[in-house]
Protein backbone atom coordinates (compact mmCIF):
# COMPACT_ATOMS: atom_id res chain seq x y z
CA UNK A 1 0.00 0.00 0.00
CA UNK A 2 1.78 3.70 -0.79
CA UNK A 3 2.46 5.38 1.81
CA UNK A 4 0.05 8.46 1.18
CA UNK A 5 -2.86 6.37 1.71
CA UNK A 6 -1.87 4.47 4.55
CA UNK A 7 -1.64 8.06 5.82
CA UNK A 8 -4.81 9.08 4.70
CA UNK A 9 -6.16 6.14 6.40
CA UNK A 10 -4.68 6.38 9.86
CA UNK A 11 -6.62 9.72 10.46
CA UNK A 12 -9.71 7.20 10.70
CA UNK A 13 -8.43 5.56 14.01
CA UNK A 14 -7.09 2.72 12.54
CA UNK A 15 -3.92 0.63 13.86
CA UNK A 16 -3.26 -1.25 11.08
CA UNK A 17 -4.47 -2.55 7.85
CA UNK A 18 -4.92 -5.90 6.70
CA UNK A 19 -4.62 -7.31 3.31
CA UNK A 20 -6.74 -10.18 1.63
CA UNK A 21 -6.07 -11.73 -1.71
CA UNK A 22 -8.30 -10.39 -4.77
CA UNK A 23 -10.06 -13.81 -6.23
CA UNK A 24 -13.69 -12.48 -6.12
CA UNK A 25 -14.40 -12.71 -2.66
CA UNK A 26 -12.82 -9.97 -1.31
CA UNK A 27 -15.32 -8.30 0.14
CA UNK A 28 -16.90 -11.64 2.24
CA UNK A 29 -13.27 -12.42 3.29
CA UNK A 30 -12.76 -8.94 4.87
CA UNK A 31 -16.16 -8.55 6.36
CA UNK A 32 -15.65 -12.08 7.81
CA UNK A 33 -12.00 -11.06 9.34
CA UNK A 34 -13.49 -7.82 10.21
CA UNK A 35 -16.20 -9.83 12.25
CA UNK A 36 -13.87 -12.58 13.87
CA UNK A 37 -11.45 -10.29 15.09
CA UNK A 38 -14.15 -8.09 16.58
CA UNK A 39 -15.96 -11.18 18.46
CA UNK A 40 -11.95 -12.57 19.78
CA UNK A 41 -12.70 -10.28 23.06
CA UNK A 42 -16.08 -11.90 23.95
CA UNK A 43 -14.27 -15.28 23.01
CA UNK A 44 -11.37 -14.16 25.57
CA UNK A 45 -13.67 -14.24 28.66
CA UNK A 46 -15.81 -16.87 27.54
CA UNK A 47 -15.25 -20.97 27.66
CA UNK A 48 -18.32 -21.42 25.31
CA UNK A 49 -17.81 -22.06 21.51
CA UNK A 50 -18.54 -18.83 19.50
CA UNK A 51 -18.87 -20.81 16.27
CA UNK A 52 -21.09 -23.02 17.88
CA UNK A 53 -22.91 -20.09 19.16
CA UNK A 54 -23.19 -18.30 15.92
CA UNK A 55 -24.49 -21.41 13.85
CA UNK A 56 -27.16 -21.95 16.18
CA UNK A 57 -28.48 -18.20 15.79
CA UNK A 58 -28.15 -18.51 12.26
CA UNK A 59 -30.55 -21.76 12.40
CA UNK A 60 -32.70 -20.30 14.92
CA UNK A 61 -33.75 -17.07 12.82
CA UNK A 62 -33.91 -19.12 9.53
CA UNK A 63 -32.64 -22.17 7.14
CA UNK A 64 -31.51 -21.32 3.79
CA UNK A 65 -32.16 -24.65 2.48
CA UNK A 66 -35.89 -24.39 2.70
CA UNK A 67 -35.65 -21.80 -0.58
CA UNK A 68 -33.02 -23.58 -2.21
CA UNK A 69 -34.08 -26.35 -5.37
CA UNK A 70 -34.28 -29.89 -4.12
CA UNK A 71 -31.71 -30.82 -5.77
CA UNK A 72 -29.05 -28.05 -4.26
CA UNK A 73 -30.75 -28.91 -0.69
CA UNK A 74 -27.92 -31.86 0.10
CA UNK A 75 -25.30 -30.47 -1.33
CA UNK A 76 -25.63 -26.62 0.92
CA UNK A 77 -26.20 -28.76 3.93
CA UNK A 78 -22.61 -30.62 3.23
CA UNK A 79 -21.22 -27.19 2.58
CA UNK A 80 -22.55 -25.46 5.59
CA UNK A 81 -21.14 -28.85 7.70
CA UNK A 82 -17.17 -28.25 6.08
CA UNK A 83 -17.83 -25.06 7.12
CA UNK A 84 -18.65 -25.32 10.26
CA UNK A 85 -16.12 -28.29 11.00
CA UNK A 86 -12.90 -25.58 9.94
CA UNK A 87 -14.58 -22.79 11.84
CA UNK A 88 -14.46 -24.84 14.84
CA UNK A 89 -10.54 -24.00 14.96
CA UNK A 90 -11.40 -20.28 15.59
CA UNK A 91 -12.33 -21.25 18.92
CA UNK A 92 -8.90 -22.56 19.59
CA UNK A 93 -7.37 -19.07 19.11
CA UNK A 94 -6.91 -15.99 21.55
CA UNK A 95 -5.23 -13.58 19.73
CA UNK A 96 -5.49 -11.27 16.72
CA UNK A 97 -2.08 -12.49 15.34
CA UNK A 98 -2.84 -16.05 15.50
CA UNK A 99 -6.52 -15.26 13.80
CA UNK A 100 -4.34 -13.45 10.74
CA UNK A 101 -2.31 -16.83 10.87
CA UNK A 102 -5.39 -18.76 10.50
CA UNK A 103 -6.58 -16.57 7.81
CA UNK A 104 -4.24 -17.64 5.98
CA UNK A 105 -5.21 -21.58 5.52
CA UNK A 106 -7.24 -21.88 2.43
CA UNK A 107 -10.09 -24.25 4.13
CA UNK A 108 -10.31 -22.16 6.94
CA UNK A 109 -10.68 -18.66 4.89
CA UNK A 110 -12.65 -20.26 2.29
CA UNK A 111 -15.51 -21.43 5.32
CA UNK A 112 -15.28 -17.61 6.75
CA UNK A 113 -16.23 -16.30 3.10
CA UNK A 114 -18.92 -19.18 2.38
CA UNK A 115 -20.33 -18.34 6.21
CA UNK A 116 -20.84 -14.15 5.11
CA UNK A 117 -22.36 -15.51 2.06
CA UNK A 118 -25.19 -17.60 3.85
CA UNK A 119 -25.53 -14.66 6.61
CA UNK A 120 -26.15 -12.19 3.19
CA UNK A 121 -28.30 -14.99 1.79
CA UNK A 122 -30.58 -15.15 4.72
CA UNK A 123 -31.80 -11.12 4.53
CA UNK A 124 -32.14 -11.23 0.48
CA UNK A 125 -34.17 -14.66 0.89
CA UNK A 126 -36.29 -13.40 4.52
CA UNK A 127 -36.71 -9.70 3.80
CA UNK A 128 -40.48 -9.50 2.55
CA UNK A 129 -40.46 -5.89 2.93
CA UNK A 130 -38.33 -4.56 0.01
CA UNK A 131 -39.02 -5.10 -3.27
CA UNK A 132 -35.47 -5.97 -4.96
CA UNK A 133 -37.53 -6.33 -8.77
CA UNK A 134 -36.17 -2.88 -10.24
CA UNK A 135 -32.54 -3.56 -8.59
CA UNK A 136 -32.33 -7.25 -10.01
CA UNK A 137 -33.64 -6.55 -13.24
CA UNK A 138 -31.31 -3.78 -13.49
CA UNK A 139 -28.58 -6.64 -13.15
CA UNK A 140 -30.63 -9.49 -15.56
CA UNK A 141 -32.39 -11.29 -12.71
CA UNK A 142 -36.13 -11.97 -12.33
CA UNK A 143 -36.29 -13.50 -9.13
CA UNK A 144 -34.00 -13.16 -5.60
CA UNK A 145 -33.60 -16.80 -5.52
CA UNK A 146 -31.90 -16.62 -8.97
CA UNK A 147 -29.90 -14.09 -8.10
CA UNK A 148 -28.42 -15.60 -4.87
CA UNK A 149 -27.72 -18.58 -6.13
CA UNK A 150 -25.87 -17.53 -9.26
CA UNK A 151 -24.43 -14.41 -7.42
CA UNK A 152 -24.44 -14.50 -3.78
CA UNK A 153 -23.76 -18.35 -2.68
CA UNK A 154 -21.07 -19.00 -5.21
CA UNK A 155 -17.50 -18.43 -4.34
CA UNK A 156 -15.81 -16.37 -6.66
CA UNK A 157 -18.57 -13.76 -7.56
CA UNK A 158 -17.95 -10.06 -6.60
CA UNK A 159 -20.24 -8.50 -3.65
CA UNK A 160 -22.56 -6.11 -5.33
CA UNK A 161 -24.35 -3.22 -3.06
CA UNK A 162 -27.14 -5.61 -2.78
CA UNK A 163 -24.95 -8.33 -1.02
CA UNK A 164 -23.21 -5.53 1.35
CA UNK A 165 -26.78 -4.42 2.65
CA UNK A 166 -27.85 -7.94 2.74
CA UNK A 167 -24.59 -9.00 5.17
CA UNK A 168 -24.75 -5.82 6.99
CA UNK A 169 -28.36 -6.06 8.29
CA UNK A 170 -27.79 -10.01 9.20
CA UNK A 171 -24.75 -9.09 10.96
CA UNK A 172 -24.94 -5.59 12.67
CA UNK A 173 -29.04 -5.45 13.10
CA UNK A 174 -30.44 -9.08 13.04
CA UNK A 175 -29.62 -9.63 16.31
CA UNK A 176 -26.93 -12.64 15.13
CA UNK A 177 -23.58 -11.01 17.18
CA UNK A 178 -26.02 -10.25 20.18
CA UNK A 179 -27.10 -13.95 20.51
CA UNK A 180 -23.57 -15.08 20.04
CA UNK A 181 -22.46 -12.39 22.72
CA UNK A 182 -24.79 -13.50 25.01
CA UNK A 183 -25.31 -9.77 25.82
CA UNK A 184 -25.63 -6.48 24.57
CA UNK A 185 -22.63 -5.24 22.92
CA UNK A 186 -22.89 -1.94 21.83
CA UNK A 187 -24.36 -0.62 17.97
CA UNK A 188 -22.57 -2.54 15.39
CA UNK A 189 -22.42 -0.93 12.07
CA UNK A 190 -20.10 -1.49 8.81
CA UNK A 191 -18.05 1.48 7.93
CA UNK A 192 -16.21 1.30 4.62
CA UNK A 193 -13.36 3.63 4.07
CA UNK A 194 -13.53 4.62 0.39
CA UNK A 195 -10.34 5.40 -1.75
CA UNK A 196 -11.56 8.48 -4.44
CA UNK A 197 -9.86 7.74 -7.91
CA UNK A 198 -7.58 10.42 -7.55
CA UNK A 199 -5.92 8.78 -4.58
CA UNK A 200 -5.89 12.06 -2.57
CA UNK A 201 -9.21 11.63 -0.63
CA UNK A 202 -10.98 9.15 1.36
CA UNK A 203 -14.63 8.98 1.93
CA UNK A 204 -16.21 6.60 4.76
CA UNK A 205 -19.66 5.29 4.28
CA UNK A 206 -21.51 4.02 6.96
CA UNK A 207 -24.16 1.06 6.65
CA UNK A 208 -26.97 1.35 9.20
CA UNK A 209 -30.18 -0.79 9.61
CA UNK A 210 -32.26 1.10 6.75
CA UNK A 211 -29.80 2.71 4.35
CA UNK A 212 -25.84 4.16 3.92
CA UNK A 213 -25.41 7.21 4.46
CA UNK A 214 -21.83 8.96 3.58
CA UNK A 215 -20.17 10.82 6.37
CA UNK A 216 -16.48 13.17 6.84
CA UNK A 217 -13.83 10.90 8.17
CA UNK A 218 -13.29 12.62 10.63
CA UNK A 219 -16.72 12.33 12.32
CA UNK A 220 -16.96 11.18 15.82
CA UNK A 221 -17.06 7.03 16.52
CA UNK A 222 -20.99 6.84 17.93
CA UNK A 223 -20.69 2.54 17.19
CA UNK A 224 -18.51 -0.33 17.45
CA UNK A 225 -17.27 -0.43 13.43
CA UNK A 226 -16.61 -3.12 11.32
CA UNK A 227 -14.03 -1.24 9.32
CA UNK A 228 -13.02 -2.11 5.20
CA UNK A 229 -11.34 -0.19 2.93
CA UNK A 230 -12.18 -0.01 -0.54
CA UNK A 231 -10.58 1.22 -3.52
CA UNK A 232 -11.62 0.17 -6.68
CA UNK A 233 -12.01 -3.20 -7.66
CA UNK A 234 -11.00 -4.66 -4.19
CA UNK A 235 -11.56 -4.86 -0.15
CA UNK A 236 -8.98 -4.95 2.42
CA UNK A 237 -9.55 -4.98 6.48
CA UNK A 238 -8.90 -1.95 8.73
CA UNK A 239 -8.31 -2.56 12.33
Amino acid sequence: MKRHIFNLIENNNVNHAVRVRGDGNCFYRSFGLALLSYLLVAKRSSNQSLTRVLFGSIKIQLKVQKYLPVHLKQQFLEQMEICYKHLLEYDKIGSELELFTLMREENFSNSVVFLIRVLAALTLFKDENNDYSSILCFVGYNSVEKYVLERVLTMGEDAEELEISAATKTVCHNRIVERTLLYKPLPLQLKIIKLERDERELTAVVYDLHSKVTQSTTGKKKAQNLSLFYRPGHYDVLL
